[in-house]
């Protein structure tokens, strides 16, 4: 009986440092494309104002590389979730 606790406690454990992980892990990914977003914005506007075809490319990858971390993010979610579902059931 002991044992079966003791499997549980080391399950569950290493299901919340998973989750930790995850949850620093989406910070981190918010925090790059909100500053993708904002740098990408800056660009464009200097682009406009100097009518410089370089900053608008440079802004259309940043942008593109922002929402493929948001994609990431919605992945991230669909793990936390999952990981949150299974602590609940435990």
């Amino acid at each position: 009986m002991k044992e079966a606790n003791d499997a549980k406690s080391k399950k569950r454990k290493a299901l919340q440092e998973e989750l930790e992980q995850l949850k620093t892990r989406k910070r981190r990914l918010q925090t790059d494309a909100e500053a993708l977003e904002k740098e990408a914005d800056d660009l464009a506007e200097k682009a406009e104002q100097k009518r410089d075809f370089m900053c608008i490319t440079k802004s259309n990858s940043l942008r593109k590389t922002a929402k493929q971390k948001l994609v990431d993010i919605e992945a991230l979610n669909v793990q936390l979730e999952s990981i949150q579902q299974q602590c609940g059931d435990k």
